[in-house]
């Protein structure tokens, strides 16, 4: 098959969990690289993000901030309508990267808490899918996963749930969709797997630690290949 044409030049991404570990590295990927615009979607106030919405405009890049719970498509319809965007006719990709991640034993998991917390990933896949279908631009869409949705992992039952879901969406989604589900393992003191104490442990039993470059190059691969989902 046609290489597909990975990041675009001067695109516009929309990104959930933008300026968090992971998303931050990879905002600052894209605008750096490829003079991204970007339209970061995050539930914290926006003063709270001056700081790195300050590095990412230092380094030249076109950065709009949109306060919203990814889960709630009618919020960020209106933050982005609000934005002084031709979103639905411009918008290059959407990446998903907005989740929580807690350890506890599947006897203490609490059903309510247990979908509280895959509301961000599972809801946030569904909602943002529905952003995309407004849009004629027919943007890339790409979730973040873990490989904890094939191989599970001690105390972390629902998270492996949630990312198994959002593998087998993307992968129902229908084909004029050009969406990915990649899996990652654990990246290095990055996100959410900064300061975890099993990061020694994962790296014995052979899982890779990622760093922000390998893994940022790793999925400008991915996203040069078919859609699909890839680990």
């Amino acid at each position: 098959p046609d290489e597909q044409p990975g990041f675009v030049v001067g695109g516009t991404y929309l990104i959930s969990g933008g300026l968090g570990g992971i998303g931050y590295e990879l905002s600052m990927y894209l605008a750096s690289r490829y003079q991204a615009h970007l339209l970061l979607i995050g539930r914290s106030d926006e003063s709270d993000k001056r700081k790195a919405l300050a590095h990412l405009k230092a380094g030249g890049a076109e950065v709009h901030y949109i306060q919203a719970d990814v889960a709630d498509v009618q919020a960020m319809t209106r933050g982005l309508d609000d934005l002084d965007v031709n979103w639905r006719d411009e918008l290059t990709g959407l990446m998903h990267l907005a989740g929580t991640y807690r350890e506890y034993p599947c006897t203490e998991l609490d059903p309510d808490t247990a979908l509280e917390e895959a509301k961000a990933k599972v809801i946030g896949s569904w909602a943002l899918n529905e952003i995309a279908q407004q849009c004629s631009s027919e943007p890339v869409f790409v979730v973040f996963s873990s490989v904890n949705g094939f191989f599970g992992g001690m105390n972390v039952g629902a998270y492996s749930a949630e990312n198994s879901f959002v593998e087998a969406y993307v992968q129902a989604m229908p084909t004029r969709t050009r969406s990915y589900a990649v899996a990652f393992s654990m990246w290095h003191d990055i996100g959410m797997s900064a300061g975890n104490p099993l990061a020694a442990l994962s790296a014995r039993r052979g899982y890779q630690l990622i760093s922000a470059t390998r893994g940022l190059h790793a999925l400008e691969a991915v996203l040069r290949q078919p859609a699909g989902q890839y680990t």
